[in-house]
Order: structure tokens, then C-alpha cells, then sequence
């Protein structure tokens, strides 16, 4: 569905924000359900089990991959940020910064 696309692209372009060490991004929200899409309720009518009655939704498949694909990418922006530290604590031309303790 159009609205799973636009979620699909939205979720790569914050992914890679977040790769990138984007401090800007807190959270997301993504409308999900059981099963993509929506439907109104008609009196009469059964309702599907697991779709929407509200707005369109991503189902349960496409917010894990999406998930996931957040996860992957907080984890490596800790890995650059846990590489930037270490770099940063490195005196120029490869020697170690002084210990604290050797400073008094």
C-alpha cells in the first residue's frame, strides 16, 4: 500500500539520520496493527480481526523489519560514537593520553 511505502522510505531516511549520529532524532511513531491498511465499520457488517478501524496501518511483518532496522542503526551509531571516544582520548601521533592520576 501507498501508506506502507511512505513508512518504508520514512523509516530509511530516519535509519540512516540515526547512522549518521542525528542527536535531533528522540523517537518515532509508526501506526501499526495485525494487518496492513484500514477499514470503516459498516453496521451490519463484521469487522476484519486485526485491521484497522482508525487510520492505515503497517502490519505486524513490516514493524518488526522496521524495528530492526532502527535497532541496527542506533547500535551502529554507538559503535562510531564508542570509536570517536576512543579516538578522542588518543594523544596526536599515536600516544595515549595521560592517565588522570598522572596528572596531580
Amino acid at each position: 500500500s501507498a501508506h506502507a511505502q511512505l513508512t518504508k522510505s520514512a523509516v530509511e531516511a530516519v535509519a540512516a539520520a540515526v547512522a549518521d549520529g542525528d542527536e535531533s532524532v528522540l523517537g518515532v511513531e509508526m501506526r501499526s496493527f495485525l494487518l496492513a491498511g484500514r477499514q470503516d465499520l459498516t453496521p451490519g457488517m463484521d469487522a476484519v480481526y486485526g485491521l484497522s478501524v482508525t487510520d492505515a496501518c503497517i502490519d505486524w511483518s513490516e514493524t518488526v523489519s522496521a524495528l530492526e532496522k532502527l535497532a541496527d542503526a542506533v547500535k551502529l551509531k554507538r559503535t562510531k560514537s564508542a570509536g570517536d571516544a576512543r579516538r578522542a582520548s588518543e594523544a596526536p601521533h599515536g600516544k595515549s593520553a595521560k592517565a588522570f592520576s598522572e596528572l596531580g
